[in-house]
């Protein structure tokens, strides 16, 4: 029984009215995408994977051999997003959570009681 998570980072966060992408702003000293992917990796998952479009270079940088990336190339919504994840999901993968990397605070003991839930 197979865990893993898809955290979607391919946006760039024009809302933000900044030139770093969304995921790579600083929250409690490191960039916002890092808090989830610890958070992830506390929880004992299979695998995660971060889909990445906008400024993925900087943001495949940051998260460098921690996760599997997957490309959205045309930013076509949340959908379109995992879409881009699944080739690159594992086979025996049964419990799949999404997640939006722009939202740091999720904590692991909610991340366990979904995938118990579940």
């Amino acid at each position: 029984m197979g865990k893993s998570a898809i955290v979607l980072a391919p946006g760039h966060g024009t809302r933000m009215k900044s030139r770093t992408h969304k995921v790579l702003h600083r929250v409690c000293g490191k960039p916002m995408i890092m808090h989830i992917l610890d958070t992830l990796n506390r929880v004992g998952l299979d695998q995660i994977i971060v889909v990445v479009g906008q400024q993925r270079e900087a943001v495949t940088e940051t998260i460098a051999g921690r996760v599997d990336i997957a490309v959205q190339v045309e930013q076509l919504g949340t959908g379109d997003a995992v879409r881009a994840a699944l080739p690159h999901l594992r086979d025996d993968a049964d419990s799949v959570v999404v997640l939006y990397g722009d939202a740091p605070l999720i904590q692991p003991d909610t991340l366990c009681r979904l995938f118990e839930t579940q």
